[in-house]
Order: C-alpha cells, then structure tokens, then sequence
C-alpha cells in the first residue's frame, strides 16, 4: 500500500504545480494539498521501521542523537515517476538535495522552479517534507 499511496501523491504533487491560471485554482489546490497529505500518512503509517538505540550517536551532552535519513524526489527529472536519492550524513534537506543532485537549492522560488521535495522524520516527530526550488524569491 506504502508505494500505491506514493505514486498517487506524486501524481497529486504533479498536478498541483501544473494547475492552470483560473480563478478557481487555489480552491482546488488547497483540495490537492489536503489529499497530498492524506496520501503521505497512508504511505508512511508503520512503513518506517522504529530507529533503534545502535543507529544512535552520543552527543556532547550525553543525550542519543538519531542520525536523520533524507529522500530527495527530483523533479527536475520529468519523468512520470521521479527518481529518488537516499542521503545520509548531511545536516539538512538543502545539504541532501545538494549531495543528491549537485545542485544549490532554496526553500523558497516560484513553482516553475520547483526541482525537488525532501522527506525526512526526526524521532517522535511526523514525517516533514520540504519542497526545494532553483532559484530563491527574494523579499521585497
């Protein structure tokens, strides 16, 4: 069910960055993105095994510190199912994009410029998603 529930969230992820200019599309946007969520809790319900204490690191202060796991979906590809990197090692969905795909990437751009989404979950936390973009808006 995991993968069924990914292929139909990419395709809702597709189709909500090629909405068309309509005075109804943040209407129907905000539909997809309810279902895109939807879809991301059935694909990640118990199919992330818990981490366990010998993937663990010590951390200056004693504490376990779990070491994050990054997927980068590249959609700069354009392909029907998009390619997918698994990044271990870097410090934030940027630095797994930029292993990933070589590439300098922001969390803000318009969605013409949307090249990837990076999935990550912190222990005890829900499963994050960022999308990246090719080039950064810049504040006005």
């Amino acid at each position: 069910m995991p993968k069924e529930a990914r292929l139909v969230r990419d395709q809702l992820e597709q189709a909500l960055f090629t909405l068309p200019k309509d005075p109804q599309a943040p209407a129907i946007g905000l539909l997809i993105e309810e279902a895109i969520e939807v879809a991301l809790e059935i694909e990640f319900t118990n199919s992330v095994p818990p981490a366990t204490a010998a993937h663990a690191k010590d951390s200056p202060t004693g504490e376990l510190v779990m070491p994050l796991s990054y997927r980068v979906v590249d959609l700069a590809s354009g392909g029907a199912e998009p390619p997918e990197h698994q990044v271990d090692g870097v410090n934030s969905p940027e630095a797994a994009a930029e292993k990933a795909l070589g590439t300098r990437l922001f969390r803000s751009g318009r969605k013409a410029d949307l090249r990837a989404r990076v999935y990550f979950q912190r222990p005890g936390m829900p499963l994050s998603m960022v999308r990246l973009y090719a080039k950064a808006i810049k504040p006005d």
